[in-house]
């Protein structure tokens, strides 16, 4: 049913509420939606931003584990370096013991 099938006015000629006129052509009362097909960037609202963000998060995990690992080899770094300048000192004082003994 056509949506002015109700609404139909006394003063007009009977008409065929579904059809208007145009001129002297009469035309039907039509909606047509097209429907395209969305490109790539329209696939989704905001997927470029979020492919950038995902390469972003991952880029940052990646500096974030190398962190991890440089400071773990830092660390290790540091106690050889206390360990080599324990082992340096010993050496230092026995050889300083004799000429302590003699002065």
């Amino acid at each position: 049913m056509c949506p002015e099938a109700s609404t139909f006015h006394d003063s007009a000629p009977p008409r065929n509420p579904c059809f208007r006129r145009r001129g002297s052509k009469l035309r039907p009362k039509l909606r047509i939606q097209i429907h395209r097909a969305p490109s790539k960037v329209e696939e989704r609202p905001g997927r470029e931003m979020e492919l950038q963000n995902m390469k972003l998060y991952l880029e940052n995990r990646m500096i974030f584990e190398e962190n991890e690992r440089l400071r773990r080899k830092a660390l290790l770094l540091g106690e050889e370096n206390r360990a080599l300048l324990t082992q340096l000192r010993k050496k230092l004082n026995f050889h300083d013991e004799p000429r302590k003994k003699l002065n």
